[in-house]
């Protein structure tokens, strides 16, 4: 099973900066961990690199905003983005439309309490990301349909836990990344392999395109007035 060292020592070795068998030293090793995170991390902004959404359900207090995140009111890992949600409420599901800042800042008097919520905004502040509801809920359920954010390790003995073709790519890729810092050339044949093991990941993870509605015909008389002028 591949650890962290291990996929930085194999990176090593793609580029030629480590020969098979040798140790890798304890200062190199500490900034191919870092490199490894900072790669991590940027994956897991790109949708197409993400393997997986995960679906969650938290049960709903009368407030506007809830925190979530390690620690936050919906203690779970923060996720990157929130791509699809809804309220289940009375034994029934609501979709609520996801709405950017400019729409959120369209609703004139965000205090107005509701049976059902219509629109969700979400902020990926760090630690805790923050969910936003409008109207106000007086209960029910809210469940979501997030991108988290792909695996990180902590120490260089953390095992990789990713679907098949990760390991290739993340040890290729890292290879790339390390390079300029080891002083070394990219060889055709790494860069290619590099290029085609992402890009076949990012082929098994492309989602089906979701066909549009108009949220007016979703929310009905629900949005109203203001449902018309967030659209427009």
């Amino acid at each position: 099973m591949a650890t962290a060292l291990s996929l930085i020592k194999r990176a090593r070795r793609l580029i030629g900066a480590l020969a098979v068998g040798e140790t890798l030293e304890a200062e190199l090793a500490t900034d191919g961990l870092e490199a490894l995170n900072a790669m991590m991390a940027s994956w897991s902004i790109d949708e197409l690199a993400v393997y997986a959404t995960k679906i969650s359900s938290y049960a709903l207090t009368q407030s506007q905003s809830f925190t979530i995140g390690t620690g936050g009111t919906f203690n779970t890992a923060r996720p990157d983005r929130i791509e699809s949600a809804f309220i289940t409420t009375g034994g029934n599901d609501y979709i609520i439309q996801i709405v950017n800042n400019d729409q959120w800042n369209a609703i004139v008097t965000k205090a107005t309490k509701g049976t059902i919520p219509s629109y969700l905004k979400y902020d990926a502040d760090v630690p805790l990301g923050r969910i936003s509801l409008y109207p106000i809920p007086t209960g029910g359920t809210l469940t979501i349909n997030s991108y988290q954010a792909l695996q990180t390790f902590n120490n260089l003995t953390d095992v990789l836990i990713l679907p098949n073709g990760y390991e290739l790519a993340i040890a290729s890729n890292l290879a790339l990344q390390i390079a300029p810092e080891a002083g070394r050339q990219v060889s055709q044949e790494v860069a290619k392999m590099a290029r085609e093991s992402l890009a076949s990941i990012k082929r098994i993870n492309a989602r089906a395109p979701i066909l549009g509605v108009d949220s007016s015909l979703i929310f009905g008389a629900r949005g109203g007035s203001l449902q018309a002028g967030l659209n427009g």
